[in-house]
C-alpha cells in the first residue's frame, strides 16, 4: 500500500465517525469494567467460537457501577448482538487488557504476510485478510503498533502514527486485497494482532518470540 493511499483511507474514516460518540462510551465502559471483570475481558478475545464468545459478552454486559458512570445504555446495541461493531470491541478490550499488563519489549522479526492461522480469527468479525495483516505487522513492527496506540483515537496523531505504520501494512497485507479499513478499523485490528503476540503462546510450527 502506499503512503498516499493510506493517506487518502485515514482522510476518508476521518476522526469524526458519524459513531464517535458511541465508540468512546464503550471506550470508557470497557476501561472501567478493566478492574472489575479483567478474566471475562481475556475470554472474550480467547474465544474460538460463538458460544463461547457470546458467553463472554454477557458477563460483559452486567457490569452496573461501569454503565451507570459511562452511559452504556447508548451503546447497548453494539455490546449485545456486536454485529458490524463486533471488531471495534475486540480492538477495545484488548487495548484495555494492554494498558493493564506489564511492560514488555516485542523484537521484530522478519516480514511475514504468509501467518499462520490463529484460532481467534474465527470470532473478530473482520475479513480475514485484515487479520493476518495485523498479525504480520505485530510481529514485524511492534514498536510502530505501540505508537499507534499511544495516541488518542480518532486524533490526527493516531492518524500520523498510522501513516508512519504504512510501509508495513503493505508490506503485509495479502496480494491483490484492497484495503478499505478506515482508522479506527485499523487501531482494533492492530490492537487485537498485538495484544495476542503479547499473551499467546506462538502457533504451532511458529518461530514468533516475545
Amino acid at each position: 500500500m502506499s503512503a498516499l493511499a493510506l493517506s487518502l483511507l485515514l482522510m476518508a474514516g476521518a476522526p469524526a465517525d458519524e459513531g464517535a460518540m458511541r465508540n468512546d462510551v464503550l471506550r470508557n465502559y470497557f476501561s472501567c469494567a478493566a478492574s472489575r471483570r479483567h478474566d471475562q475481558m481475556v475470554e472474550l478475545l480467547s474465544a474460538t467460537n460463538e458460544d463461547d464468545y457470546s458467553q463472554a459478552v454477557k458477563a460483559l454486559t452486567d457490569v452496573d457501577r461501569c454503565a451507570s458512570e459511562n452511559d452504556v445504555e447508548a451503546a447497548a446495541p453494539m455490546l449485545g448482538a456486536m454485529g458490524p461493531k463486533r471488531a471495534f470491541v475486540r480492538g477495545v478490550v484488548a487495548e484495555e487488557l494492554i494498558k493493564t499488563a506489564p511492560k514488555r519489549q516485542l523484537k521484530a522479526l522478519p516480514v511475514s504476510p504468509k501467518v499462520s492461522l490463529r484460532p481467534w480469527f474465527w470470532t473478530t468479525g473482520r475479513v480475514r485478510a485484515v487479520d493476518e495483516m495485523a498479525v504480520c505487522v505485530a510481529e514485524s513492527n511492534p514498536a510502530g503498533i505501540e505508537a499507534v496506540l499511544a495516541t488518542k483515537p480518532g486524533s490526527r496523531a493516531q492518524n500520523t502514527a498510522l501513516q508512519a505504520l504504512s510501509p508495513s501494512l503493505g508490506a503485509c497485507l495479502a496480494k491483490g486485497f484492497e484495503l478499505n479499513t478506515g482508522p479506527t478499523g485499523l487501531r482494533a485490528a492492530l490492537a487485537e494482532a498485538y495484544y495476542h503476540r503479547l499473551f499467546d503462546a506462538p502457533p504451532a510450527g511458529g518461530k514468533v518470540t516475545n
